[in-house]
């Protein structure tokens, strides 16, 4: 019976394992993808800034 019992930890154990690096991997990918929509927005603010310019100049 003791046996059944641990084997049952284990198995829980490694579920919430899992579980965690699961967890931790979207976190991480969540980042990745807030970096690059970081990225693309600094980009665009940039290259509208620079249109701007160009108009101005123009004018």
């Amino acid at each position: 019976m003791e046996d059944q019992e641990d084997h049952g930890l284990v198995v829980q154990t490694l579920l919430v394992v899992l579980v965690a690096e699961e967890l931790v991997v979207n976190l991480v990918e969540q980042q990745q993808v807030q970096q690059q929509l970081l990225t693309q927005v600094a980009v665009v603010a940039v290259v509208y800034k620079v249109l701007l310019q160009v108009q101005e100049d123009q004018e």
